[in-house]
């Protein structure tokens, strides 16, 4: 697969046009600090079962060369929409 065809395979599926029977409607995204990427992002709009039971709305993962400096962390609260400022650890 290009990298063209990558991206306009992500567009569908953020778009929900096309997917496959296992697949539901997502949003990639991608980490990165001062440029250089650190992990990426799933957000899927609508859980089908096997999600319900593995998997869940976010899925998220930092390279191996970017753990274990609090960026995993910040990419939870970012997208839960929770701060340590307002009680969360």
């Amino acid at each position: 697969m290009t990298w063209p065809e990558y991206l306009a395979m992500l567009e569908r599926t953020r778009r929900g046009v096309d997917l496959p029977a296992d697949r539901v409607r997502a949003t990639f995204l991608v980490a990165d600090v001062k440029g250089v990427i650190v992990g990426r992002a799933s957000i899927r709009h609508t859980l089908n079962d096997q999600l319900r039971h593995l998997g869940g709305h976010i899925g998220y993962a930092v390279l191996p060369e970017h753990r274990r400096r609090g960026y995993g962390k910040a990419w939870e609260l970012h997208q839960t929409g929770t701060t340590p400022q307002a009680g969360s650890s």
